[in-house]
């Protein structure tokens, strides 16, 4: 059976969706998505600047893409797509969720001028266990379930592949969560068809797929976090110290921190620091 080359590049590549929601320009589209996540309407959607060069991606020294923007110019908004399985989610979202809560916050200024963080992630793999495709977790009172904190921060979990189980997410977000996910051309044809929102994202997404730079490096980051993604399930398969070594050397080479590694391999903090300290 011959498989056909699709039109659009798939969404859940980490690379396009920084494209697609990410930039300057798409702030329509970001906007469109974030109401639909969070149920709010949204006055003005800022994407921060990238600090993350084309030239690291193309050469495979950065391991987590991810959209930031600030809302309504009071809170701070993180969006990672992950499309490989992660041992250490709840930890490292919650790391870079209390990174980006303090960043910025220098001495003598006032603790009210600290913003609301919103982390959300998109898994296109089964993490809860909860068959709810979209989950938040929030600062509550154990005792009476008040949410005192509900302005400092807020995580959420979008399992995709739980959206035909869920029947509670509304039509929005459903429409938002099938384009994510599809693997299908015409899929996406209908979406937009029925949507105009996702039609504007279409139209984007369409331009990208014609874009033959951004094509090969979509391509190429795939097929890195593919090869990645093999070689620490065989190092851990075979369970060798120097198989961990090999994979940790190789993550460092390309520019990844010893956190991201840590999150991506599940190897232990002090393992990875004694690996680099013999490697250095």
């Amino acid at each position: 059976m011959i498989m056909m080359k699709r039109k659009y590049l798939s969404v859940k590549n980490d690379f396009v969706f920084k494209k697609l929601f990410g930039e300057p320009g798409n702030e329509e589209i970001l906007k469109s998505f974030l109401e639909a996540v969070l149920g709010i309407k949204i006055l003005k959607v800022a994407p921060r600047r990238d600090t993350i060069l084309l030239k690291d991606i193309q050469s495979e020294k950065t391991g987590i893409l991810d959209v930031r923007a600030t809302l309504d110019s009071n809170k701070e908004i993180n969006i990672e797509m992950q499309v490989n399985p992660d041992n250490n989610m709840f930890k490292r979202t919650f790391f870079y969720t209390s990174k980006l809560y303090t960043e910025g916050f220098e001495a003598g200024k006032m603790y009210n001028e600290l913003k609301k963080v919103i982390s959300i992630n998109i898994l296109s793999h089964d993490f809860l266990k909860s068959n709810r495709c979209h989950t938040i977790y929030k600062l509550a009172n154990q005792d009476n379930n008040s949410e005192d904190y509900n302005e400092v921060v807020e995580i959420h979990f979008i399992e995709t592949r739980k959206l035909i189980l869920d029947h509670e997410v509304q039509t929005d977000l459903r429409d938002w969560i099938r384009f994510i996910d599809s693997e299908e051309d015409e899929v996406i044809n209908v979406l937009s068809d029925e949507n105009k929102d996702i039609k504007v994202a279409k139209e984007k997404l369409e331009w990208l797929s014609r874009d033959e730079e951004t094509r090969i490096i979509a391509e190429n980051r795939a097929k890195y976090l593919s090869d990645l993604n093999s070689s620490i399930a065989c190092a851990k398969a075979e369970g060798k110290a120097e198989g961990k070594a090999e994979i940790v050397k190789r993550m460092i080479n390309n520019g990844i921190t010893a956190e991201d590694i840590v999150s991506m391999t599940g190897i232990d903090k002090k393992e990875i620091d004694q690996i680099i300290s013999e490697y250095k």
